[in-house]
């Protein structure tokens, strides 16, 4: 008998920790942008931090970007338990993420 919590009682699949810096976009503000501009709905509660997820319901990813220096910074992505993805999956999604935003994550 497993005493385990079923898959849905857990409200996080991954969490993947990267560091960035800009690429296309030159500026912190200007990822928050490009990111607007592909419907991804954001918050910046700091200059320094962005959070995004994308319009697609059930929220399966979200984008947490923080900027550490003036060349780039961290960038947090969280899959929830409605993600589909593997940890595999997730690192080769991570191409279309920097074309979005305009930065290069160094894996």
């Amino acid at each position: 008998m497993s005493t385990s919590p079923p898959k849905r009682d857990y409200p996080i699949k991954h969490v993947l920790v990267h560091n960035w810096s800009f690429d296309k976009a030159s500026s912190f503000d200007e990822v928050a942008e490009n990111l607007r501009q592909a419907l991804f709905y954001l918050v910046r509660p700091r200059e320094d931090v962005l959070v995004a997820v994308s319009q697609a319901k059930p929220y399966i990813l979200l984008f947490l970007f923080i900027q550490r220096t003036s060349e780039g910074g961290e960038v947090f992505l969280i899959e929830t338990h409605e993600g589909r993805f593997s940890y595999d999956e997730l690192l080769e999604h991570i191409p279309a993420l920097e074309a979005t935003a305009g930065v290069k994550i160094r894996l």
